[in-house]
């Protein structure tokens, strides 16, 4: 960006709590006066109203701040050390062609003078996206990860990297999201070549075949969001399986969860533990067809997992016993 004369902004802040936080070592605590850094200041507002801190963590504050102009504009005002907002500023303007789309709008830097003996301050103003995804990446549905995979190789596209593409450096609002926190990035190496569409492959079960031609990063991340597992059902934590009629759905099978492999004298397999799993977990889609309601089948799961282990041992002639003598026949 060109530089440009620094511009004086004001900040109110109007916050009701008393606890310490980054911004009261501004001198002039709530009213502030602070200026840009030389680099362009995108709002022609020149006041801003601080009410709330959005998030309070080791590195950086988040506070939310109004325009008290009838737009009701909302922005992020991220306070951090002033190495660590000039780098992710720095990142920012390397990668202004995605902002607004991909990443938050910047829309300046603003520094103020600090209390004797504070560390000094710098703030990103920064567009207000939506909130913090919540849902693990895991949990969320497939057109949602579809969304969420795809903006990530736009980043890449772009040449950026995020060395920390976690939940809660995801934002979201109606549906679509922003890759926040440019404070883990690095300079994408070489071009990145992905050319798989993930909102064109929503509830496939097939992984793209040509891997070597991809992105190994983009890869991995659909792979931990369990992209290619839409048909598929998790039982137990670990043995994915197909969707089928005689088993429940997800969100019953996560409810119905125990123990699974009772016996204490018996080395089971894996293969023994998967299939003492559809076995379980069959029994318990027979009872809710037969009427039985989720919440009296969760009061019985370890009955049910006991006698589902029980008869397997039976018809392979194996001896069971439980640490729990009453279990035991």
């Amino acid at each position: 960006m060109k530089l440009s004369d620094p511009v004086n902004v004001t900040l109110r802040f109007r916050l009701t709590s008393d606890d310490h936080h980054p911004a009261k070592d501004l001198i002039g605590y709530p009213t502030c006066k602070v200026k840009t850094d030389g680099n362009p200041f995108l709002l022609s507002e020149r006041t801003i109203e601080v009410t709330d801190i959005l998030h309070f963590g080791s590195r950086s504050t988040l506070y939310l701040g109004h325009l008290p102009d009838k737009s009701k504009h909302e922005v992020i005002l991220k306070f951090a050390p002033g190495k660590i907002v000039v780098d992710e500023a720095h990142a920012y303007d390397e990668h202004e062609q995605i902002q607004g789309t991909v990443i938050p709008q910047l829309y300046g830097v603003l520094i103020g003078p600090v209390q004797k003996g504070s560390a000094p301050l710098a703030c990103l103003v920064l567009e207000r996206f939506g909130d913090r995804l919540e849902t693990s990446f895991e949990k969320l549905d497939s057109n949602a990860k579809a969304t969420i995979l795809d903006t990530l190789v736009a980043a890449h596209k772009a040449g950026l990297d995020h060395l920390d593409f976690v939940e809660n450096h995801v934002l979201v609002k109606n549906g679509q999201y922003r890759i926040a926190d440019l404070s883990y990035v690095k300079k994408h190496e070489g071009t990145c070549t992905w050319n798989y569409k993930f909102a064109e492959h929503v509830g496939e079960d097939t992984q793209p075949e040509d891997r070597d031609s991809g992105c190994e990063t983009i890869w991995r991340a659909a792979l931990e969001m369990l992209f290619w597992n839409a048909n598929r059902l998790c039982l137990c934590g670990r043995y994915y399986v197909k969707k089928s009629e005689d088993l429940p759905s997800q969100e019953q099978v996560d409810r119905m969860a125990t123990r699974i492999g009772i016996s204490a004298v018996t080395l089971y397999q894996r293969d023994d533990l998967m299939e003492l799993a559809l076995r379980y977990y069959r029994t318990v889609k027979t009872r809710l067809v037969a009427g039985q309601s989720l919440e009296s089948l969760s009061l019985q799961r370890r009955q049910i997992a006991l006698e589902v282990d029980k008869a397997w041992h039976r018809e392979n002639q194996i001896r069971f016993a439980s640490l729990s003598p009453e279990e035991n026949d």
